[in-house]
Order: structure tokens, then sequence, then C-alpha cells
């Protein structure tokens, strides 16, 4: 008999499957998914000690939920949390905004640009992937997730069975993004597809600061116009007078663009951001200039390829 099967018989949880090497991408995420790994193991050692004396293997914040009480703050990084879904709309064609509650005045507790990690079952084997948050971090109450499906992936089968009142198991936060108003005069942000996520975050939190100078450019990478996420709240930050964006779309040449789907004041360019495009955005003088990046591994290794080729400096360069 195998391990997984004497750990069912037991009333166990499964242990969670170890990444392989070539699952780290090498560029110094944090958290890499090795060490979610390791945090996920003691994680379950921890549980499967809970069951074995006697306790119960869901998570103190569906506990405390049940309750009609909630902890704060309302997130941990060693141990998970549920978070009951309140609303789930499509966002595009693959991607769902997920609404999570939270207690009346309690909000996630991150900081701009964090991101959580979220556990789902597949088959009785746990899965972990990390998101980003998209509604302001000092929005109490509830948060929201954007969740991309993809037709095979792992995760993908969880997200697409969640419905109204399922709880979330959500633990965090992560991420080491230090946001310092006036740091830098402009903030460069190179993202693909759900890269815009934590993009999002720091956004929010330079427009919503008065003592905030710097100025916010958006370059955002899409297939097509359909696949732009957030098209609502990126026409209203618009509206401030440091905030610019332009979207690239590298799947929709102009002329199978049907007339008047465009919304008023909406930067578009058919093609791909390259080297051209980046030495007209950076100018001469960077100093005052910081580039964030997110995306997919090839959007994010050909930005960085092309920052380098331009002679950015590579310390005012931060990859999500």
């Amino acid at each position: 008999m195998d391990t997984q099967s004497t750990l069912a018989m037991e009333g166990l949880p499964q242990k969670p499957e170890k990444p392989l090497d070539s699952d780290c991408c090498g560029n110094g995420c944090v958290p890499c998914v090795l060490d979610i790994y390791a945090e996920e193991l003691a994680i379950w050692e921890r549980e499967c000690a809970r069951i074995k004396s006697g306790g119960t293997s869901h998570s103190v914040g569906q506990e405390e939920e049940e309750n009609g009480e909630y902890e704060s703050p309302a997130l941990s990084s060693s141990e998970y949390h549920q978070y009951q879904i309140t609303a789930v709309i499509p966002e595009t064609h693959d991607t769902w905004r997920f609404t999570c509650r939270l207690g009346p005045d309690q909000s996630l507790g991150l900081l701009p640009g964090q991101h959580v990690v979220i556990r789902g079952y597949v088959e009785g084997k746990p899965i972990t992937r990390q998101y980003t948050p998209v509604s302001d971090v000092r929005l109490k109450g509830a948060f929201h997730l954007l969740i991309k499906v993809y037709r095979d992936g792992r995760m993908s089968q969880v997200v697409r069975t969640c419905q109204v009142g399922d709880g979330l198991e959500i633990r965090g936060p992560f991420g080491c993004l230090q946001y310092t108003p006036n740091q830098y005069s402009r903030v460069l942000m190179l993202a693909a597809g759900t890269g815009v996520a934590p993009m999002a975050q720091l956004i929010q939190a330079m427009l919503t600061n008065e003592d905030e100078e710097g100025r916010v450019r958006l370059l955002y990478a899409c297939r097509t116009y359909h696949d732009i996420l957030m098209k609502s709240e990126i026409a209203e930050w618009r509206q401030f007078w440091n905030f610019s964006a332009t979207f690239l779309l590298s799947q929709e040449p102009p002329t199978e663009t049907p007339s008047g789907q465009y919304q008023y004041g909406e930067e578009i360019v058919h093609g791909k951001i390259n080297k051209t495009l980046l030495e007209k955005e950076l100018g001469k003088n960077v100093s005052g200039t910081r580039v964030l990046v997110c995306g997919t591994r090839s959007f994010d290794s050909d930005m960085l390829q092309i920052l380098d080729v331009c002679n950015f400096p590579k310390d005012h360069i931060f990859k999500f």
C-alpha cells in the first residue's frame, strides 16, 4: 500500500507534491515555488498532527466565521484561513472576478504589490497557486481576485467548480515590493494579461495619496481588446493627472477591429512592447524612473532583456 492510500485510510490529507526544479523560473521570485513547497510541507505536518490529536482539518478562519467572529489581521502566512465567496463575475472569456467576504471592519492586511497563496484540491491532492488581489489594500469587508482559467490548468479545475457560498483557502501575505511615496518621479509598469493585478494595487495606492507627485505609466500587453482586464478601473484611473495607459494588442490587426469597439480616451497600439517603444518611453533621463514587470515567463524575460539592452539600471527594476 502506498503512502497516499495509507493517509486516506487514516483520514489524513494527502502530502503536497514536490515541484520539479524546472518549475522554478530562476528570477528570484518571493516566495519561490520551492519555498512554498517547504512551507506547505510544514503546514501539512501540523494539520496531520492536529487531526491525529482529535482536531479537525479545516482552518482557524473557517471556525471563526462559523461562530460569527473574525480574527484580525485577516491573513496568516503560516496557516490557511477560509474566505467565503460572495460573487463570481466573468471579467473576460477566460478570467473571472471573485469577491470574498471579510469582517465589516476588517481588511486583508496587504501592502501594495503583495500577493496570497490559494490552496485547492484535485482528486484529494493539494495544489497551490499565487494570486494578487486587485482591490484597494485598504478596502474593508471584502476583497477581489482575478483568476484566469486555463484549459489544462490544475488549479483551473478547482476554480471552474467554485460557486457563491464556497470557501477559498488562502494564506499570506507575500511579496517584497516596498512603496515609498515620491521615491520616484515616474513609475513605468510593463504588464501582460493577469500581470496587471499587482500593478492595480500600487496604482490605487499612488493615485489616492494626495501627497504623491510621481507619475504612473502603464503599458499593458494583451492578445486582443477583449482580453484586457480591469477596463473600467483603468478608465477611472485615467481621470487622474498623473496616470496614463496604453494597451498593446499583439494578435488583433487594425483591419479586424470592429468600428466603435474602443472606449473614448483609450490609447491602442497594435503590436508588442519592443526596444523602440521602451526607449521612447524611458527617455534619456532615467534617474528618477522605476520599472515594474509582471506577466508570463516569456514576457518577463523579454522585458528584462530589452531593458538590459537599453542599459536601464537593474536596481531600478522590480519583477513581480
